[in-house]
């Protein structure tokens, strides 16, 4: 990602813009050398940056909520860095005569599959949200306002916009208008119907039941609504183009406040949900997990993701100053960590957990403090610490270190895990734009009778450093029969972030940030003895480091050794034996070896 420097005259120090690779308006790629703008915060302030395009920049995702996306300002050891809506020239003349979000996509008030529900995690790369002051500035009601309207309003609004080039958007406009004219505007109460499909007239039912409804959604909302007597059951097979949603039309909450009613017009539907109404889960499976881990599923807004644990080589996990928000899964198709990670190591730590070939996962906890164990999952890994048992790595811990130092209760998976499960709700965002994980729980879940619950009194050993206002995770590895030794490096520096351990036995272990395909690393096979270092190119604008090198020469000493080189650097030299223990901050890890620690 570039960052252009804008020096502004209230500051002395220069605010660090990073742009985006794809054109916020009509969402094509920039060309090397094109010119492009920088939009920061139009809202409130003037500030625009003229840049070429050096083609070079990391691909990011097309903006996906506003055409000018609200910019965030983080404070990196005082550095401000500002995330800029980013715009062909032409595009930019254009939206400059009128408000940045007045450009609106039509379909967008019908894509969203229900009014007042979460956010969905459905890849759309041809729509934005429209902006609700232009709504109201046109007079348009997104909940009652129909498609073809919409598209005579914004088409008479910006009859010279961009958008009306696209050869998928004039398509789009030709075909909602003529199938309004098949399919003309009806409501009727969710109770009432029996299926419709997109495209087709709904069936009503005959008789009213109080069944199960599902949902089926693709990129243009709802794709088809089936009444069922009981859900199918869980096959964790995860759908890439879908998403599901389920209501349970027996359940206390759903009845209390009112029809849900839906809207169908044009061969598309639209769910508009009472107020105060409980907001439905969405799936990628299509049929939900009935799980003792989860039992406050139903009441859990949010995405449910289905992890195949058996095609994982990795996962990688996103802590922030909240605890676990973020997970991706390294697979033979995925190997390298999102780029979008590489934006945000200022203020967030990762986790990387490898899953070699050999490797299994038996065990799988959850663990919380035992004070808020009382809330049930939702409040378990708010605060939460995870713990992955495997054959031949033993023992994995990912989470805040200071979970470390306090009692705890477990929330024990009753057999070996499969599938994950994470639930992510993206309306939450106490961590820069990675949808907070709110719940993970496993699959198969043995026996129903197993108790969630137990008391867990044996704690790994941490010693934590004193606690900051940044998150800091704690892992260590063993020197031992170590055979290979892939140290990863911080961002540009020298300095160490991380390193990954491949063992004897086929195990493998991380301590550290091992940002898999992001970061720079160095390779040592069959290493010796170890040395660490402070990292002594201190750049003003972040931490000092520590350099950790290995060496495959013997080494002739059995326990540390200090030495001082000729060009004054001092060095601590290390046999392979004891563990080797990482305290790891934003931009920063410590390491230390355990055969250093004083007696506790």
């Amino acid at each position: 990602m570039e960052k252009p420097s804008l020096l502004r005259s209230d500051r002395r120090e220069p605010i660090q813009v990073g742009f985006r690779s794809v054109c916020a308006l009509c969402c094509t790629d920039f060309k090397p050398r094109e010119k492009l703008k920088l939009l920061l915060d139009p809202a409130k302030q003037d500030d625009v940056l003229n840049q070429r395009y050096p083609g070079s920049v990391q691909r990011w995702a097309p903006v996906d909520k506003y055409i000018c996306m609200e910019f965030r300002q983080m404070h990196a050891y005082g550095t401000h860095v500002v995330e800029a809506a980013t715009m062909h020239a032409e595009c930019y003349d254009y939206v400059s005569k009128y408000s940045t979000s007045e450009v609106l996509w039509l379909a967008t008030a019908w894509r969203l599959p229900w009014v007042a529900a979460p956010t969905m995690r459905l890849e759309s790369t041809d729509a934005v949200l429209p902006s609700r002051q232009v709504l109201k500035n046109l007079n348009l009601d997104i909940t009652n306002i129909s498609q073809p309207e919409i598209v005579i309003a914004i088409k008479e609004y910006c009859p010279d916009s961009l958008i009306w080039k696209h050869a998928e958007f004039d398509h789009k406009v030709k075909s909602i208008i003529a199938s309004a004219a098949v399919f003309p505007k009806q409501s009727m109460p969710l109770k009432e119907v029996l299926y419709w499909k997109r495209g087709e007239q709904p069936s009503k039912v005959q008789i009213p039941l109080k069944t199960f409804v599902r949902f089926t959604m693709d990129h243009d909302g709802i794709l088809e609504i089936e009444r069922m007597v009981d859900l199918p059951a869980f096959r964790s097979a995860s759908s890439t183009s879908c998403m599901y949603s389920f209501v349970d039309e027996k359940d206390a909450d759903i009845k209390k406040h009112g029809d849900w009613t839906l809207t169908f017009e044009a061969g598309l539907a639209r769910l508009k949900l009472p107020p105060l109404a409980p907001l439905p889960c969405i799936w990628d499976t299509a049929a939900p997990l009935n799980s003792p881990m989860l039992p406050l599923t139903k009441h859990q807004p949010g995405l449910h993701t289905t992890i195949d644990l058996r095609k994982a080589r990795g996962l990688s996990f996103v802590i922030g100053k909240h605890g676990v928000c973020g997970l991706h899964v390294h697979t033979s198709a995925e190997p390298d960590a999102p780029e979008l990670w590489a934006s945000e190591e200022s203020i967030l730590v990762t986790e990387y957990m490898p899953l070699p070939e050999g490797e299994e996962i038996l065990g799988f906890e959850l663990r919380t403090p035992s004070g808020v164990a009382s809330q049930g999952p939702l409040g378990a890994l708010f605060m939460g610490y995870l713990f992955f048992r495997l054959k031949l790595a033993g023992t994995i811990a990912i989470g805040l270190q200071r979970m470390h130092r306090v009692n705890c209760q477990a929330l024990v998976a009753p057999s070996p895990p499969s599938k994950l499960v994470v639930v992510s709700d993206s309306s939450m965002h106490f961590e820069a734009d990675l949808a907070r994980m709110v719940a993970i729980h496993s699959y198969p879940v043995g026996h129903l009778e197993a108790r969630p619950y137990r008391s867990y009194n044996l704690y790994p050993e941490s010693h934590a450093l004193p606690e900051n206002v940044s998150p800091t995770t704690y892992s260590r590895a063993s020197l031992k029969e170590v055979v290979r030794a892939q140290v990863f490096l911080q961002g540009e520096s020298r300095s160490c972030a991380g390193v990954l351990f491949t063992y004897k036995n086929g195990a493998q272990r991380a301590i550290g940030q091992c940002r898999i395909g992001l970061d720079r690393s160095h390779i040592y096979e069959h290493p010796k003895q170890m040395g660490l270092t402070l990292d002594m190119e201190i750049s003003l604008d972040r931490p000092p480091g520590m350099l950790v090198m290995f060496d495959g020469r013997d080494c002739s000493h059995d326990g540390p050794l200090h030495v001082t080189n000729p060009d004054g650097s001092r060095w601590t030299q290390c046999p392979m034996s004891g563990d080797l223990i990482c305290w790891a901050e934003p931009e920063v890890s410590f390491f230390m070896p355990s055969k250093l620690r004083a007696p506790q």
